[in-house]
């Protein structure tokens, strides 16, 4: 594990991911191999972030015209708020933590006078921390309820194709949480679309 970034540097990404992911919770055993997994996993994001911009630039050079502001970046107060929020509903997966302190709110709904989706599914990451943590007060409320949603909580971090085109749809995408995993398994509406 000590090596991984090192590897991750020097052009190995793919194979440090694969081999961190096949660790699974076992990757936050090891103090040094947490550390690295946690180098890798903001390294990874802030490839992400410059990524997300230039998507953005290409659209908008395009004429795109996004309906909110495509990129919210995170506040200097993000890896505060996580940790309390971490304190509360356990842990998040290392990735989906570094893409909220590094790349932050990402919406890319909006349209072009040429194009024509009746479902485009754009990328859409928002997870306001305290809309994170109103749903999970509401998931623990409900517990043992008629409401009840199931043992694990499903933090949600997007709206699902559907509501993305401002159709009545269903669930959000969301990640289980707490884990000790290093990436997110994503769970919401399935992607077949409607004919």
């Amino acid at each position: 594990m000590s090596r991984w970034i090192e590897r991750y540097r020097s052009g190995q990404r793919r194979q440090v991911w694969t081999e961190m992911t096949s660790l699974g919770a076992d990757v936050r055993a090891d103090a040094d191999g947490l550390q690295d997994a946690r180098v890798i996993t903001r390294e990874t994001m802030v490839r992400a972030r410059h990524n997300v911009e230039r998507v953005i630039e290409e659209l908008h050079a395009r004429g795109f015209e996004f309906e909110a502001d495509p990129l919210v970046p995170p506040s200097s107060g993000t890896a505060a708020q996580l940790d309390a929020l971490e304190a509360e509903i356990g842990l998040l997966p290392l990735a989906l933590r570094a893409w909220f302190e590094e790349v932050g709110q990402v919406n890319l709904n909006g349209r072009h006078p040429a194009w024509s989706f009746e479902y485009p599914d754009p990328l859409v990451v928002e997870a306001p921390i305290d809309y994170i943590r109103s749903e999970y007060e509401q998931w623990s409320e409900a517990r043992g309820t008629q409401s009840d949603r199931g043992a694990l909580f499903e933090m949600p971090v997007a709206p699902d194709y559907l509501h993305k085109a401002n159709v009545s749809g269903g669930c959000p995408t969301g990640s289980p949480s707490p884990t000790r995993a290093p990436t997110a398994c994503f769970s919401g509406s399935p992607t077949r679309r409607p004919s």
